[in-house]
């Protein structure tokens, strides 16, 4: 998001960023795809939502790019 230009390290307040896991499923031997909801506070008062999907196992943090979709409307 910062390669967009959406935020930078100055603007968030760390402190206070949530993560949500929505799903965690199992997609071989030592294999899972993770989604999560992530809350960015900002310190102009505004707060950026994403959606991000990654795959990850046991031996690596993260084994592939995450996918970040960034939330314009929670209805």
């Amino acid at each position: 998001m910062k390669n967009e230009g959406l935020l930078t390290n100055e603007s968030v307040r760390w402190k206070q960023v949530q993560s949500r896991t929505i799903a965690s499923q199992r997609i071989g031997k030592n294999l899972w795809r993770q989604i999560f909801r992530v809350t960015y506070p900002l310190t102009t008062g505004r707060k950026i939502e994403a959606i991000v999907v990654e795959e990850v196992s046991f031996d690596e943090c993260s084994m592939s790019n995450p996918q970040i979709f960034l939330v314009s409307k929670a209805l």
